[in-house]
Order: structure tokens, then C-alpha cells, then sequence
């Protein structure tokens, strides 16, 4: 039985490192200031703003866990983007960013003339 449980922990450590490496390798990049998203939200600057209407204030958050805070933030702020979008605002400054065990971003949801 010592062979069968030691091939068992090692099967299980083995699967959990690559169920690792599969989460992080598909993470991307937080936006950059002025970069569009794809539903046409910018992340700005509030110098980018300082001649848009201002729509609200916003907020995220995701539950990750404490091993994939990375991809809990990411989808907090495609929640926010998405929000800013419903709202029909074309650019987003995003004010806060909290990281733990729940991820949460805060940011002002603006339209700008084009």
C-alpha cells in the first residue's frame, strides 16, 4: 500500500502544478492607459477625462482564493468595463485596485466626445 498512496500523492501533486501553470499561462495583461477593450471602453487618465462627462462611480470584486488573485482581478475589471459600457461611457479610470482572497477594483465611468 506505501507504493499505491506515494504514486497517489505524487499524481495528485503533479496534476495540481499543471492545473497552476494552465491558470497563469492564460492570463492577460492588465489594460494599459488609453488602450480600448474590446466593447470600446478606454482605460484613461483622469488628465485623459478632464473634458468628459462624468456617469459614475464603479465597482468589482471576484472571489479568487489566495492562488489565483491574478485572474480574480482581471475579471473584476472586465466587470467594470462592462458596467462602464452599460452605462454608455467610452472611457474608465479605474481609482482603486484591492487584492486578496477578493479581488476588487473601483474606478469613474466617463463619456468623452470623440
Amino acid at each position: 500500500m506505501t507504493i499505491l498512496t506515494s504514486f497517489s500523492a505524487r499524481f495528485a501533486a503533479s496534476a495540481m502544478i499543471f492545473a497552476l501553470a494552465a491558470c497563469s499561462a492564460s492570463q492577460s495583461p492588465a489594460p494599459s492607459v488609453g488602450q480600448a477593450q474590446t466593447n470600446e471602453v478606454r482605460i484613461n487618465s483622469a488628465e485623459g477625462v478632464k473634458d468628459c462627462t462624468f456617469l459614475g462611480f464603479l465597482a468589482a470584486s471576484r472571489y479568487s482564493g489566495l492562488l489565483f488573485a491574478g485572474n480574480g482581478l482581471k475579471k473584476a475589471r472586465e466587470e467594470a468595463i462592462k458596467d462602464a459600457k452599460a452605462l454608455g461611457a467610452t472611457d474608465l479610470v479605474f481609482t482603486q485596485s484591492n487584492t486578496g482572497v477578493v479581488q476588487t477594483v473601483e474606478g469613474n465611468a466617463y463619456r468623452c466626445p470623440s
